[in-house]
């Protein structure tokens, strides 16, 4: 079964804290693993593979870690222009996007039907400014790692233009980017296009394979990020 013949269902999940219970839009837990598992498993004999990548219908455990650490850190992000990439359900981009007083928020995400049925749901109902044109989803896709990030890839220039006054982002989220097969410097290379010279990148991560956090490291220097925290 494809993933978006998968019902949307209305959730409560607790976060804890200041937090505290927040409704979202997402497929239970029971579709989602069906979704991963149709989407990875061979085809029967004579059956069409789909193509309908199903990561992002469901926030990932280490979601209630993450989000609860930025939300700490949200009175940091007031008056700076703020990026998501990645952002599945939309729930991280749309608690920052409603609790700091960002100058701008995009939130983005490469899968287009996620985007449509589950994101701009959550952020619609849990970010007021995304009414008021503050906030704003759009799609992207994290283009190939470039040899220099000097001048932004095309998708990258045209989310400049058209959400962020030609300027590139102060801060950069993401939450449970990497699963077992990500490409970690298309990462690094997205993330540097899409910051200033000062930028910061604030991602959370249960690794899931030995020596990605290796991996991570070794991409962080390259791309002239310093480390603040590992754990």
């Amino acid at each position: 079964m494809n993933a978006s013949e998968f019902e949307v269902r209305d959730e409560i999940e607790d976060f804890g804290g200041e937090l505290g219970c927040i409704p979202i839009y997402q497929l239970s837990q029971a579709d989602f693993n069906d979704a991963c598992y149709s989407k990875n498993r061979p085809c029967d004999e004579g059956e069409v593979e789909g193509v309908e990548d199903s990561t992002g219908k469901r926030f990932y455990s280490g979601t209630y870690v993450v989000l609860r650490f930025f939300h700490r850190l949200r009175r940091f992000m007031d008056q700076k222009r703020v990026v998501e990439i990645g952002c599945g359900t939309g729930i991280v981009g749309a608690v920052i996007g409603s609790s700091a007083q960002v100058e701008s928020m995009v939130i983005t995400d490469g899968n287009p039907s996620t985007l449509e049925k589950i994101t701009k749901r959550n952020v619609a109902r849990l970010c007021s400014d995304y009414s008021r044109g503050n906030v704003h989803v759009c799609q992207l896709y994290w283009p190939p790692a470039l040899p220099s990030v000097d001048v932004p890839s095309p998708s990258i220039a045209e989310i400049f233009d058209k959400y962020n006054n030609n300027s590139s982002f102060d801060v950069v989220l993401g939450s449970e980017l990497m699963y077992y097969t990500t490409d970690i410097p298309q990462l690094f290379s997205t993330v540097r296009q899409l910051t200033s010279d000062n930028g910061v990148f604030l991602h959370g991560h249960v690794f899931r394979r030995t020596g990605q956090i290796d991996e991570w490291i070794e991409e962080t220097a390259q791309y002239g990020y310093t480390t603040v925290e590992q754990g």
